[in-house]
């Protein structure tokens, strides 16, 4: 039996339009399910070229694979174009080697029944996601609120993006997504030179650690949020070439 199941595997004639509900979701729990394997023989778990046991440090970095995967495939539109420098990605190899993707040892969060222990293993929780210049093709998913340890984002576009605004073809469009409020660690965010619409988030406030903010050239509409006002960390805000109302 599969160790990971699609919502469409459980219910196919249900409707159900839950969990996973867009393609990227789908390519990347298919790519997961493929990544889990039990072997037959000695029931042993791997999760990429790694044996595991399904403990709470095994099952945190399947989500931390799963979701750097549908940042894959979120950005390259359901894997139909290619990014500039995607080395090592969706490889077996650990994702903290991936390119643009750092990592550093942390220890696991566990649930609320569990305690850690000096012997407990350690986790490599991914810390930073810098897909700069790299061709990103798509929209931000909500999956990027698994990374519970990340401190910074990049995923500015070429500066030349200024004149290119309107062309989906060639940047990161739709808003940014809510879940990455939750991201408490989260100390800089830069998505500058996209195409990302709608009103810049009130959510951002809920990063009590935010430091830097680049969003220039973008295509956010609306009011300028008050809410950016009360975050007190932010030592630099880039708001250039938007266009907000006034009155």
């Amino acid at each position: 039996d599969s160790v990971l199941t699609t919502k469409d595997d459980d219910n196919s004639n249900s409707g159900d339009t839950s969990f996973p509900s867009t393609v990227a979701q789908i390519l990347a729990l298919t790519w997961i399910e493929n990544d889990v394997e039990e072997t037959t023989t000695s029931g042993t778990i791997y999760v990429g070229n790694n044996e595991i046991g399904f403990t709470s440090h095994d099952i945190q970095r399947i989500i931390q694979r799963y979701a750097v995967a549908t940042i894959y495939y979120s950005t390259t539109r359901d894997g139909t174009t290619e990014w500039s420098n995607s080395d090592l990605w969706l490889t077996p190899l650990d994702e903290c080697l991936w390119n643009g993707i750092e990592c550093e040892e942390t220890v696991p969060v566990l649930g609320n029944n569990e305690t850690t222990t000096t012997t407990d293993p350690t986790f490599n929780g991914v810390t930073k996601v810098l897909l700069n210049d790299n061709n990103l093709i798509g929209t931000i998913p909500l999956e990027i609120g698994l990374l519970q340890y990340v401190e910074a984002i990049d995923f500015a576009g070429p500066k030349d993006n200024t004149v290119r605004l309107l062309d989906e073809e060639i940047i990161l469009v739709g808003s940014i997504p809510t879940a990455i409020g939750v991201l408490t660690d989260l100390s800089s965010i830069d998505i500058s030179f996209q195409g990302l619409t709608g009103t810049i988030p009130t959510h951002l406030q809920s990063l009590s650690s935010l430091l830097y903010l680049d969003l220039e050239y973008n295509a956010f509409t609306g009011w300028l949020p008050t809410e950016l006002g009360s975050i007190t960390t932010l030592e630099y805000v880039d708001l250039a070439g938007l266009e907000f109302m006034s009155g």
